[in-house]
């Protein structure tokens, strides 16, 4: 298998049709760890689009 010199990954949270932010978090956690563990020693960056709080509350059918 051949090894990256960096895994990037970039992570955002739509507001419509997602996961609500408890399982979004346990989600990316989940993600980011099978990352580690196939790719051990590659550095990870991990980007995220701007903070948009309107967005951010809006209530999805996933909502609790």
């Amino acid at each position: 298998m051949r090894q990256n010199n960096l895994n990037l990954t970039c992570l955002g949270y739509s507001g419509r049709n997602s996961l609500c932010k408890r399982i979004f978090m346990h989600a990316v956690i989940g993600f980011i760890e099978i990352i580690r563990e196939k790719h051990r020693g590659t550095p990870i960056a991990v980007m995220s689009p701007i903070c948009t709080p309107v967005l951010e509350r809006l209530e999805t059918s996933s909502s609790p």
